[in-house]
């Protein structure tokens, strides 16, 4: 082998396992969680309710947006558990933040953006700023039901 080629192997070798550690360190840093970690999320949820989904804000984004600020004005169409005296035929409006995965990401559930007409169950609780603002309970999983907890607690 000429010293060259040598020389660049070695410095190639050297330089890979000094980065492979701070690589690793850096995309290590979340997993996704398993779904017993939603389901007691859920099970703690001070709101535990139905909602029917009335209007969507997802804030102005140019061309391509990792993360939103998502408004949420929805019905409430059925009550499980409520901390706050919930009822049916009540509008509330629930803030969160939408992030989008980079791809190949690892990590916990993003909490998706919810569709203006639809129905869907919600783990939630109120907002420690502004009684009058719900926030999701349950991260990624606050609005689906695992089958094992349901409306027939």
């Amino acid at each position: 082998m000429k010293p060259s080629a040598h020389h660049f192997l070695r410095t190639l070798l050297l330089v890979t396992l000094l980065a492979t550690p701070g690589i690793t360190l850096s995309t290590t840093a979340s997993a996704e969680l398993p779904p017993q970690v939603y389901v007691e999320m859920q099970k703690s949820s001070p709101e535990f309710i139905q909602i029917h989904v009335d209007k969507v804000d997802t804030g102005w984004c140019f061309l391509v947006c990792r993360s939103r600020n998502i408004t949420v004005t929805a019905t409430v169409t059925a009550v499980t558990r409520t901390a706050t005296q919930l009822a049916v035929g009540d509008t509330i409006t629930i803030l969160y933040k939408h992030q989008r995965p980079i791809p190949g990401f690892v990590g916990p559930s993003p909490i998706p953006i919810l569709e203006a007409g639809q129905t869907y169950p919600a783990y939630l609780e109120v907002d420690d700023e502004n009684p009058a603002i719900y926030t999701p309970r349950a991260r990624g999983q606050s609005f689906y039901t695992f089958a094992s907890h349901s409306f027939a607690e």
